[in-house]
């Protein structure tokens, strides 16, 4: 039961991602391409970078945050159901092995069962990737909310500024 993984224009998907992508589609709805430049790292200090540099910055954080959005959300999906076929698999097994004399022992058994094993390595892997691909993007995120509090602080800045020098002589 291995996963089949589709690298679908710029995303890492699995069969089931795979499918609810195509029904966004079927309704015009498209999700965010990778971007073409790398992941941004932030200087040592924002402060000293200019304007223009830091806008620079903060747009390809957006967009980074906007596909890694993405990704989050089609690894949450192939988890599910990764989670599911294990849960499908271990029920099976369990009716099987109905005639085990206990109900650990009737568990157990599944364990010596292919599919069941490929289930879990399936699961663990969706597992792995989707708390991976969070981190990530919840540094994305981060980041861009540092970029926008030191805009937002120029902004107000060059508005005090701006006001103290009308009323000097």
């Amino acid at each position: 039961m291995a996963r089949t993984i589709t690298r679908n224009v710029t995303l890492e998907m699995g069969l089931r991602s795979l499918e609810a992508k195509r029904k966004l589609e079927q309704h015009q709805i498209s999700l965010p391409t990778r971007p073409r430049h790398v992941v941004p790292e932030l200087p040592d200090d924002l402060t000293e970078e200019p304007d223009a540099a830091l806008m620079r910055l903060f747009t390809r954080t957006t967009r980074w945050s906007e596909y890694l959005s993405a990704q989050v959300a089609a690894a949450e999906i192939d988890e599910r159901y990764a989670d599911a076929a294990v849960e499908k698999i271990k029920a099976l097994k369990s009716l099987e092995n109905k005639g085990e004399k206990t109900v650990s022992a009737a568990k157990a058994h599944a364990y010596t069962d292919d599919d069941y094993l490929d289930a879990l390595d399936e699961q663990q892997r969706a597992y792995a990737f989707r708390k991976l691909i969070t981190a990530v993007y919840d540094n994305s995120e981060r980041t861009a909310a540092l970029l926008s509090r030191e805009l937002t602080r120029r902004v107000n800045r060059d508005t005090r500024e701006r006001r103290v020098d009308r009323w000097q002589p």
